[in-house]
């Protein structure tokens, strides 16, 4: 089965994250997860954001920065991972990094979205 990766990007605004990633949830499924690349945001605002992940699912992986570029072992599926680069690489360089990670573990597709989108169940399906 073809495995997807959603990607988006999150700085210092949560509130769209967050509706984002509620619309998100409708069309995970086995094979298919998100990756969220935090541009830096300020340290309330990205705990934040990991407060919300862990209360949605404990299916989430968080990838340190340092770790990024190193050979990674073989990840086991999660619905969600979340990356926060040391500094703001701007919207190319952030889904940059989710691009770099799906080509690292293998994934089959990548869907970009913003973070202040919302989708539809049947939004991959198209």
């Amino acid at each position: 089965m073809n495995k997807t990766l959603i990607a988006t990007l999150n700085w210092n605004d949560y509130q769209r994250t967050k509706r984002c990633i509620n619309s998100l949830e409708k069309v995970l499924e086995k094979n298919i997860s998100v990756i969220i690349i935090d541009n830096n945001s300020k340290n309330f605002e990205y705990n934040k954001l990991c407060k919300l992940i862990k209360k949605k699912t404990s299916s989430y992986e968080e990838i340190s920065y340092s770790s990024f570029f190193k050979k990674q072992k073989k990840l086991k599926y999660k619905k969600f991972y979340l990356l926060k680069i040391p500094f703001n690489s701007g919207c190319t360089g952030g889904f940059n990094f989710a691009y770099k990670f799906a080509i690292m573990n293998n994934f089959d597709f990548i869907s970009r979205i913003d973070n202040d989108c919302t989708v539809q169940k049947n939004y991959l399906s198209k």
